[in-house]
């Protein structure tokens, strides 16, 4: 099919029919089920409709990225709630123009960015996002993109005007230090995005300063309604992963850090242990948690003849109780020749000599 390339000075809605114009697929046969045919997808009908527009795993170069913030612009959809846009090698140049058009979407939710390696020219965008009174985002995800120190400084700047209602912030498998960490932190205990429940940061290069400054602002109390802070797989020490811990005990929400193993509780199983610990407490008993323990690493047993691969491990030979019986008495053994061998027998049978005989005749 060919593509119509608008030029970047062209009319917003030249650029945005270019846009649907290329990602609308008609319907087509199955590249995995012989018999199956895939229904045709219209981009414009189901960005227009749907409460999700879904664009993940398609290449998306900044000209597309520009047509689609083009249509953001013009159609301006008031029942879109979540896009969907991972794994669609978006440039910098591309994530930014996306972002600078999120106020036309005045229901938008959700916006899933992740793993397009975009870098830290799209997090400046978010700054201009502030100027204009924010967005109502409630789940920003930039997974692996490549965000370093300076990409999340500028997030961190921007995030108490631009996204004042965020819930969950994911920022794992990016490049993120120290500095970049300390300002998110420091921009949560100003008062930035005093909803945020869940913050992600696993998989970067974060060292004691963050899990601190995060300490700091959770026993501040700025953050009531945390549940988890993803911070495993990183550069901290013991000393700092203690430090957290014990800035987040007694926390009113349970929040909980995640530290590496074992992972920490789900809510569901949090809220059945207050229930259970709140009856205990109006029934005079002390609360009964049983804290929780791995299982027992699995050993394999010896084997007889000495040092053997687990993997040639044969099985335990089973023994078997003796049991004692008496043989029954045999009959005894019948003659050899019990008949006279001139008398017929009394079955019918021929004597012994009967041939001899016959012969001599």
């Amino acid at each position: 099919r060919a593509r119509i390339m608008p030029r970047e000075d062209a009319p917003i809605e030249e650029q945005a029919e270019a846009f649907f114009a290329k990602f609308t697929e008609p319907a087509r046969p199955s590249e995995h089920l012989k018999y199956l045919e895939l229904p045709a997808w219209d981009a414009r009908h189901s960005f227009v409709t749907d409460a999700a527009f879904d664009l993940g795993d398609r290449a998306i170069d900044a000209c597309d990225a520009l047509g689609l913030s083009s249509a953001m612009r013009t159609l301006r959809p008031a029942q879109l709630t979540e896009l969907h846009l991972h794994r669609c090698s978006l440039c910098a140049d591309g994530l930014a123009a996306v972002v600078a058009a999120l106020p036309a979407l005045p229901a938008l939710e959700s916006l899933f960015a992740m793993q397009n390696g975009a870098g830290d020219g799209a997090m400046s965008a978010f700054a201009g996002l502030a100027r204009t009174g924010g967005v109502p985002l409630r789940r920003l995800a930039l997974q692996e993109n490549g965000i370093t120190d300076c990409g999340a400084a500028s997030l961190a700047a921007a995030l108490a005007g631009a996204t004042p209602q965020l819930e969950w912030l994911y920022l794992s498998g990016n490049e993120i230090g120290d500095e970049g960490g300390v300002a998110i932190a420091e921009a949560v205990e100003g008062g930035a995005c005093p909803r945020l429940a869940r913050l992600a940061l696993q998989h970067n290069r974060l060292g004691d300063a963050t899990l601190l400054a995060l300490g700091r602002a959770a026993a501040g109390g700025k953050l009531p309604k945390g549940e988890y802070l993803y911070v495993h797989e990183n550069e901290h020490t013991p000393a700092g992963r203690d430090a957290l811990a014990a800035a987040l005990e007694g926390h009113p929400n349970q929040l909980q850090a995640h530290l590496g193993w074992p992972p920490p509780l789900p809510r569901d199983e949090l809220r059945r242990d207050e229930a259970a610990a709140t009856a205990a407490s109006l029934a005079g008993a002390p609360p009964k948690r049983k804290p929780y323990a791995p299982p027992p690493p699995r050993v394999a047993p010896p084997h007889p003849d000495g040092d053997v691969p687990p993997w040639r491990v044969r099985p335990a030979t089973t023994t078997t109780k003796a049991v004692s019986f008496v043989e029954p008495p045999r009959p005894p053994p019948a003659s050899a020749d019990p008949l006279p061998s001139d008398e017929p027998s009394s079955k019918g049978e021929l004597p012994g000599d009967f041939f001899e005989r016959l012969l001599a005749m």
